[in-house]
């Protein structure tokens, strides 16, 4: 829970930048992108975090690499800033929470939706006009096939469930009819 707060408090000093530059959404596409090359660069990162190479060696590499992927000035500073806070290791998290402060600064809500079938492009348009005007905010749907689900759907959204499927509905079902024999 307190990498959860730190990456939090990191995520928020970062968007706060981008919201003075006009850059939330690129500050989080930088900040992916460095986490494909640190995922993909095992030396890389221990390179970054050893001591035993001169800060000047480990800026020049970062700078490099911050080159190689296009990042913005004030992404590769930050990166530069959990490095010498041997807070590396906090880059998911941080990405998790930038991009849950990025939505709610825009009004923006996620949603996972389950079926036990593919949704299509219409499907999905559906879904967010119709959780858009309930919520009042924009719903941006990411759809998930579940095979567990016999019918229906189960909707996650930030601390919200709406389980609307079968398999629930008859297990409830199951349940009031065992209770009502006992």
């Amino acid at each position: 829970m307190k990498s959860a707060a730190i990456a939090k408090r990191f995520a928020k000093s970062l968007l706060e930048i981008g919201l003075e530059q006009s850059m939330t959404e690129r500050f989080g596409t930088d900040l992916s992108n460095f986490e494909a090359v640190l995922k993909d660069n095992h030396n890389f990162v221990a390179f970054l975090l050893n001591p035993m190479y001169s800060l000047e060696e480990r800026r020049s590499l970062l700078d490099k690499v911050s080159e190689a992927i296009g990042s913005t000035t004030a992404v590769k500073k930050f990166v530069w800033v959990l490095i010498e806070a041997r807070s590396l290791n906090l880059l998911g998290d941080i990405i998790t929470a930038y991009g849950k402060l990025f939505d709610d600064h825009a009004g923006r809500l996620r949603a996972v939706v389950e079926s036990p079938f593919d949704m299509d492009s219409d499907i999905i348009g559906e879904l967010e006009k119709k959780l858009s005007e309930a919520t009042g905010k924009e719903v941006v749907v990411s759809a998930e096939k579940s095979e567990e689900l016999i019918g229906g759907l189960v909707i996650r959204m930030d601390n919200l469930l709406i389980d609307g499927s079968l398999k629930t509905q008859l297990e409830q079902m199951k349940d009031k009819i065992l209770g009502g024999v006992c």
